[in-house]
């Protein structure tokens, strides 16, 4: 039996905590001892989380938590770019570094809320990782189309530093951890399971004109998610206007909202925003649905849950031929190159309309994907494995020493040049 510590969000609403529940399922089944710390900064009860990790401890609750984390053969820390949902782990982090499992390689966003909240704390950050002085809020403009971030991990180089190992969900980013962490890098394909009651989902009129089909996105509709390139791409078609309406399920922040719907009466698309619905009521949206939007620009994602669920229901699905998604079998999704997305998205769309058999195919291709990659068993045995092996580097930080001696200045040597220049050179120009 194992003691192992699992550093995590347990909220319904977070995905990484939907896989942390299966997870769990799987550490108890093989007998292993596991105590739950709740990542969240923000009030939970035991109603609002999975059932696996219902028996969680919060992040505050110290004289608890260091007797467990002083005894555990492995401590385990999943991390995505939301702060409201992973913020409370980053002093852990720094009082016990253990094995990170990375959902996103842009953590910019959990940068910042580390800045706002803990200026000290983010100040040390930016002068021990990117020999800045001062701590600034990371503005997503600094990812340009022309950015050599598009296809390399950005401002989770920190995080890194302070692993004994790594698990990440795509080969992407596999050699450039390996320049930070002190353990070794892993690559898992990620499990993901939409959990909803069969029962419970009824059928959802989502569109009383049942002539036209959905094209849906749904999860966290960020700017990356360029919801305006499906406008764009209908706007120039008129088959595919008279053909397609276009519905937008989870939370949007109200400045996008509000271009994305000017954009749409614009050119006479018919758009719905749903915001944040249950599981059962996206499952029934899914299933109604024709196409599935995933599309982002820059990807942020190690790997994307509502990627894997559109497959989980072999649906045909719009991705981005970059990133992570990249590396999904081309005859299991619809790839869009990049600068050419009006070409690409039409031609999608129009050969839906008019190959009865591609739909089929690809949902074919779709689900024995998802069979392939979503594997819990071999995914918590492989992670487990793995821990234990990189949890004996636990003794290269003195867990006892006060944050500034947890990194020598010879920890640069495994910073490349051209990162520093760059990040230097941009924020100085920005902020000073």
């Amino acid at each position: 039996m194992l003691n192992i510590v699992l550093f995590t969000s347990v909220n319904t609403n977070s995905a990484i905590a939907n896989v942390s529940n299966d997870l769990v399922s799987e550490f108890n089944k093989a007998g292993n001892n596991v105590s739950i710390i709740s990542t969240e900064n923000f009030q939970i009860n035991k109603v609002e989380c999975f059932p696996n990790l219902a028996t969680f401890i919060r992040h505050d609750e110290h004289d608890t938590i260091l007797p467990k984390v002083s005894d555990a053969d492995i401590v385990l820390y999943q991390f995505g770019n939301n702060y409201s949902f992973h913020g409370e782990s980053i002093k852990w982090l720094f009082k016990f570094p253990g094995i990170v499992i990375l959902h996103d390689y842009f953590l910019g966003d959990l940068l910042n809320g580390i800045t706002i909240n803990d200026e000290s704390l983010a100040n040390k950050i930016f002068q021990e990782t990117y020999n800045v002085s001062k701590a600034y809020i990371i503005e997503r403009e600094l990812l340009s189309n022309d950015s050599p971030f598009l296809t390399k991990p950005l401002f989770s180089e920190w995080i890194a530093l302070r692993s004994t190992g790594i698990v990440t969900h795509s080969s992407v980013e596999i050699d450039y951890y390996e320049k930070f962490t002190v353990g070794k890098v892993i690559m898992l394909d990620l499990f993901f399971k939409l959990k909803f009651d069969p029962d419970n989902v009824v059928k959802l009129i989502t569109k009383t004109d049942i002539k036209r089909q959905m094209i849906l996105t749904f999860g966290r509709l960020n700017e990356n998610r360029v919801l305006e390139l499906l406008i764009y791409a209908l706007s120039q078609n008129y088959i595919l206007r008279d053909n397609y309406y276009l519905l937008f399920a989870g939370d949007i922040s109200p400045k996008y909202k509000d271009k994305i719907k000017l954009l749409a009466f614009e050119n006479n698309i018919d758009v719905m925003f749903t915001g944040q619905v249950t599981n059962e009521v996206l499952a029934a949206l899914i299933n109604e649905s024709s196409i599935v939007n995933c599309l982002r620009n820059p990807v942020y994602e190690s790997a994307s849950a509502s990627l894997l669920t559109s497959l989980s229901f072999g649906k045909p699905t719009l991705v981005h031929n970059h990133g992570h998604y990249s590396s999904i079998p081309s005859d299991a999704v619809m790839k869009v190159e990049l600068g050419k997305e009006n070409e690409f998205i039409s031609m999608w769309l129009l050969k839906l309309l008019v190959e009865f058999d591609f739909r089929n195919e690809l949902s074919t291709h779709a689900l024995n994907f998802y069979k392939k990659v979503s594997d819990c068993s071999s995914y918590s045995r492989k992670l487990i494995n793995f821990s234990l092996e990189n949890m004996k580097n636990l003794e290269i930080f003195d867990i006892k020493a006060d944050i500034e001696n947890y990194l020598t200045v010879s920890k640069f040597s495994f910073i490349p040049k051209t990162f520093l220049e760059l990040v230097e050179q941009k924020l100085r120009n920005k902020f000073s």
